[in-house]
């Protein structure tokens, strides 16, 4: 039997894999259609739907990029797992904390990215 953290980090495991192909598409078909999308915390940038949510991947993939975990994912006793990994866009590193929420279907609720500008360098 499979224990709800194991599917919470096997979601989380399959949303990086989906990130690392680069199409906007996919990644929206992981997101409930009133999903939220907070990346970064703090920014004021709050996006709200199948719309936003295409258009902020569409954005960032722009620039091909990859991710790779940094640790294994956490999971929880409830709908959400936190996972720190590692963004790299042509030169530039990001190093972040995500944060997902999932409903019953497996659906992304909520993707929160914690990250400051300390956590960006570039070579």
């Amino acid at each position: 039997m499979t224990t709800s953290d194991t599917r919470l980090k096997d979601a989380v495991r399959r949303y990086l894999e989906t990130v690392n192909s680069n199409v906007p598409e996919a990644m929206v078909q992981l997101y409930r259609s009133d999903a939220r999308v907070e990346d970064p915390v703090g920014s004021g940038k709050l996006l709200v739907g199948h719309e936003d949510i295409r258009a902020f991947y569409e954005n960032a993939f722009a620039v091909p990029l990859t991710v790779q975990l940094e640790t294994e994912p956490r999971g929880s006793f409830g709908d959400a797992a936190a996972y720190a990994f590692r963004v790299t866009r042509g030169t530039t590193t990001l190093k972040v904390i995500g944060v997902l929420t999932f409903d019953e279907q497996g659906l992304i609720t909520t993707m929160r990215a914690f990250y400051g500008p300390s956590d960006i360098t570039t070579a």
